[in-house]
C-alpha cells in the first residue's frame, strides 16, 4: 500500500534507519534532526549493467507528491534509455550555469549604475563648481547661477559632463543671442569655459567644450 502523510508524521526518532516502502520500488529510510524525523526516499534502477541509487527527495521538506513525480520522471528518463542520475546533475549544472549568468548580468548592470553615477552632469558639475569657486565672489553667484538655470540647467543640465560637445554649446549661446541678449551669450561664453576649465583640472572631463568659441560670435561688445 503507499505511504500517507498521515504515517510519515506518526513515525518517532527512535525508528530511525528504517525503512519503509512506497511502492512502485520507491522507498525511504527514516532520520532524526533536531525537530523530529526526516525521511530520505530513494529509488534504484539499472542502467546498462551498473545498478545506481536515485534521490527522489526528503520528507517533510519535499510532499510525497513531489517525491513521487520526481521517480515518475526519473523512470520516463530510463525508457528512452537515458541515464536519470546523470540527466540529474546535467540540469543542475545548468541551472547553477544559469544562476551564473544572472550574478554575471546582475554585476554588469551594478557596474554601468556605477560607471553611471561616476559621470557627473552639467547641473552636478554646476554645483560644484558654484560650491567651490564662484560662492567666493561678491554676489554669491546669484547672477550667474540665475543666467544657467534659464539658458544651460534646462538643455544640458541632465547630460555628463563628458558628453557636452562644443555644438551643443554653441546652440545654447545662438539662442541666447537669437533672443536679443548678446551680452548674456557673451558673459555666458566666458563662464561656460572657467566651469569646464575647473572640470578639466579635476579630471571630471577631458575636454573644454567652448574653449574655441569667441565671444564676438555671439554679439559684439
Amino acid at each position: 500500500m503507499p505511504l500517507t502523510e498521515l504515517q510519515l508524521r506518526s513515525l518517532r526518532p527512535d525508528q530511525a534507519g528504517a525503512k519503509i516502502r512506497d511502492g512502485n520500488g520507491l522507498y525511504g529510510i527514516v532520520r532524526t534532526r533536531q525537530d523530529g524525523i526526516s525521511i530520505k526516499f530513494e529509488w534504484r534502477y539499472r542502467f546498462k549493467g551498473k545498478v545506481t541509487t536515485y534521490v527522489c527527495g526528503t520528507w517533510p521538506k519535499d510532499s510525497l507528491a513531489t517525491i513521487r513525480r520526481s521517480q515518475r520522471d526519473a523512470r520516463t528518463l530510463l525508457d528512452a534509455e537515458l541515464d536519470p542520475a546523470s540527466q540529474k546533475r546535467l540540469d543542475r549544472l545548468s541551472k547553477r550555469a544559469d544562476q551564473q549568468d544572472q550574478i554575471q548580468a546582475q554585476q554588469q548592470r551594478l557596474d554601468a549604475l556605477a560607471l553611471l553615477a561616476a559621470r557627473p552632469t552639467v547641473s552636478q558639475l554646476f554645483e560644484q563648481w558654484m560650491a567651490t569657486d564662484i560662492v567666493k565672489r561678491k554676489d554669491g553667484g546669484a547672477e550667474m547661477r540665475r543666467c544657467f538655470q534659464k539658458d544651460v540647467i534646462p538643455v544640458i543640465g541632465k547630460v555628463a559632463a563628458e558628453d557636452v560637445t562644443r555644438a551643443m554649446i554653441a546652440g545654447i549661446l545662438d539662442n541666447v543671442t537669437r533672443r536679443g541678449a548678446s551680452i548674456v551669450a557673451r558673459n555666458l561664453v566666458g563662464d561656460l569655459r572657467q566651469m569646464f576649465n575647473f572640470a578639466l583640472k579635476r579630471e571630471i572631463v577631458d575636454r573644454n567644450p567652448p574653449a574655441q568659441l569667441r565671444r564676438d560670435a555671439f554679439g559684439k561688445q
